[in-house]
């Protein structure tokens, strides 16, 4: 073995005993983790110049609370600058190749606070990742960082089981802001914080409770005042220049708008319908004015984007429709056209 190989290998061995120190003290007095997650094949640096350009992972470890904590994985064999987490200081658990990685990794997504997700594609290891976080209830504390439209690499927004996540920042948006101040991630880093103020006796407690959830709840107000902004301004920025990908981004903001306030109605409750029944509509709309003037594709393979979802947002929009007041009017003339450019009849709110 070169001595450079030797090196980093003892690198990458160091790296695994800092995480197996993260999770002994996770395991000793409740110590908040963040979960990094990624796909190790390529690296992308993100940043507004090139001096300024930086892995996420060391974004990550710059923007950690006070008294939290942070891992990630290795991928086998180590050594292999290419397959290793980009950072030296990132502490990365190393599995052997005859090792069943799911079965380590997933206690480590159940126990994470905050997980991010970075991926250029959905590999299946990537996507059994996703749909463990969906399974455990993570998808509210998983942030995703996908490719933006025109890449070199193809946009996922549409895959499943993307629609399941909320909170998703496209990479881009990573050369004009900081991580720590995406809408999708900063309330995140702010209930990590909290969490790692707490006793040590109490973060037990509630973990071992399932009660950390009520203590220090996640909040969707600032994503949702987040998504709403963004919107507008895409819809603006349409408006001066000549750029479809403005109008995919705004669709896929009023889609993640609609998801939220979903959640907040059906699985929260900490809305109700009524309350939210007129921004619900109007995010639906958009969804379907974005798929009448075809911004995005409709049946593609893996998509979740399909005839059948067109009808149940158009059937939803009706039934909401039944729901609002005569202050509505532009919505539903609204309504109206978008629905006739998809080939439905809107019923009358007497029929409903």
């Amino acid at each position: 073995m070169s001595t450079s190989r030797g090196d980093e290998v003892q690198r990458s061995l160091a790296k695994h005993e800092a995480a197996l120190s993260v999770l002994r003290e996770s395991d000793a007095d409740g110590t908040p983790f963040v979960l990094y997650l990624r796909k190790y094949d390529i690296h992308v640096l993100h940043g507004p110049t090139q001096p300024e350009r930086r892995s996420v992972d060391e974004m990550l470890i710059d923007t950690l609370p006070d008294g939290a904590r942070i891992l990630s994985v290795q991928e086998s064999p180590p050594g292999e600058v290419i397959r290793s987490v980009w950072s030296p200081r990132m502490p990365s658990l190393y599995l052997q190749e005859t090792e069943d990685w799911k079965s380590i990794v997933q206690p480590i997504i159940y126990r994470a606070e905050l997980i991010v997700s970075e991926f250029t594609f959905l590999s299946e290891g990537v996507r059994w990742e996703l749909e463990t976080c969906r399974a455990f209830g993570k998808h509210h504390q998983t942030v995703l960082i996908v490719p933006p439209p025109r890449t070199a690499f193809a946009p996922l927004d549409h895959l499943r089981p993307l629609d399941q996540f909320p909170r998703v920042l496209w990479a881009d948006q990573l050369f004009t802001e900081r991580l720590s101040e995406a809408f999708v991630l900063k309330d995140l880093l702010e209930r990590v914080a909290t969490i790692a103020r707490l006793p040590a006796q109490e973060r037990l407690k509630l973990f071992a409770e399932d009660g950390l959830k009520a203590r220090v709840p996640i909040s969707y107000e600032s994503v949702l005042a987040g998504y709403r902004a963004r919107a507008n301004d895409w819809e603006t920025r349409a408006a001066l220049q000549d750029d479809g990908t403005f109008d995919y981004y705004r669709f896929w903001d009023w889609f993640r708008i609609g998801a939220i306030l979903g959640v907040l109605v059906r699985e929260r409750k900490t809305l109700s319908l009524d309350e939210a029944g007129f921004d619900l509509t109007y995010a639906y709309l958009m969804l379907l004015q974005g798929i009448a003037h075809r911004v995005v594709p409709i049946g593609a393979p893996g998509s979740f984007l399909t005839s059948d979802f067109v009808d149940g947002v158009a059937s939803t929009v009706q039934n909401l429709l039944g729901t609002l007041g005569p202050h509505a009017w532009p919505v539903k003339r609204l309504a109206e056209l978008t629905f006739a450019r998809l080939g439905y009849a809107l019923q009358d709110d007497q029929n409903h």
